[in-house]
């Protein structure tokens, strides 16, 4: 896992440094003046973007869950494009995914719990895509970058006939990987897209350790340009 997100990392900074190197020398070309990192050209935004996702979260095979069922994403966009690099851009991304399954644990003593167990995953993603062609009502995508998961295990019940739920939650960073395509009819369009996450998930207090959580999650979005 810290093997990806070194690598994620290297990847976004080696981006920024020959992005800022590029943007210099062109503004220093033929001044005879060795070429600045200007960071500040590099991320001046040009168009901005807001997203909203509904999809399907296919999640892995986890031995220590069975009978999936439910399984659905939502999602929030707001994307900045570049102004000096139309085919890159900027997203921060809030998505979740639920998904519910066999209870995997028993009753507590004078205890009732539900057939039903609602995993949920809630994260926060920035990260980088890039586009091609830059600057087409239709194009492609492919995007990289850090996440932060909660994941919520979550169980209803009742103890002694007054209802109750019991939960236990994991949180991490990972990395995660986007591709996708948009489809824009003016200021607005639509757009297929897919976020993959290689993610675990602990929950000591159901017994559930190191369990497999990712897959990826298959959305449908609605975007308007401004």
């Amino acid at each position: 896992m810290h093997r990806r997100i070194v690598l994620v990392l290297m990847l976004v900074v080696g981006w920024v440094h020959y992005a800022a190197a590029d943007e210099g020398a062109s503004s220093t070309e033929g001044s005879g003046t060795s070429p600045a990192v200007n960071l500040a050209a590099v991320f001046k935004p040009g168009a901005w973007s807001v997203s909203v996702y509904a999809g399907r979260y296919d999640v892995a095979e986890e031995p220590q869950f069975v009978g999936i069922r439910n399984k659905y994403g939502l999602g929030l966009g707001l994307g900045a494009e570049f102004a000096n690099h139309p085919y890159l851009g900027l997203d921060l991304e809030l998505m979740f995914a639920n998904r519910d399954y066999d209870t995997p644990v028993g009753a507590p003593l004078w205890g009732v719990i539900d057939n039903d167990t609602s995993v949920q995953t809630d994260a926060f993603l920035v990260g980088l895509r890039a586009f091609y062609p830059a600057n087409r009502p239709v194009r492609g995508y492919v995007s990289a970058g850090l996440g932060y998961f909660r994941t919520r295990m979550v169980v209803s019940g009742s103890v002694l006939g007054f209802p109750g739920t019991y939960e236990d939650s994991d949180s991490r960073i990972e990395p995660y990987y986007g591709v996708g395509m948009n489809f824009m009819f003016s200021n607005w369009g639509l757009s297929v897209d897919l976020r993959h996450f290689d993610l675990k998930g602990s929950f000591s207090g159901f017994g559930i350790s190191n369990a497999n959580l990712g897959g990826d999650l298959l959305l449908v979005g609605w975007r308007y340009i401004f």
